[in-house]
């Protein structure tokens, strides 16, 4: 499910998006990649990562057709939302 998520909104695999998508793209997977990271770890000390505080990333996707069909170089705004983790998550 994250896999096909990342692979709609990645910009290696997006050339077609327009600059800034990609751009805004890139940056909230970055920080979505630094979530799962934090809640994979097992060997750090809660207190070593700090808290996390909830927020929403924003993503831009391929927009289609009501058809479903792909519409070239046009993005849809896509939003993210991220629970807070507390000092012992």
């Amino acid at each position: 499910l994250l896999g096909d998520f990342i692979r709609a909104v990645h910009p290696d695999l997006t050339p077609e998006f327009p600059q800034e998508a990609r751009r805004i793209n890139l940056y909230s997977l970055a920080e979505l990649n630094s979530f799962v990271d934090k809640l994979e770890v097992d060997d750090v000390l809660p207190l070593a990562a700090g808290p996390e505080v909830g927020r929403e990333l924003n993503f831009f996707r391929e927009r289609r057709t009501l058809g479903g069909k792909p519409l070239p170089g046009k993005v849809t705004p896509l939003h993210l939302p991220l629970p807070s983790l507390p000092v012992s998550a």
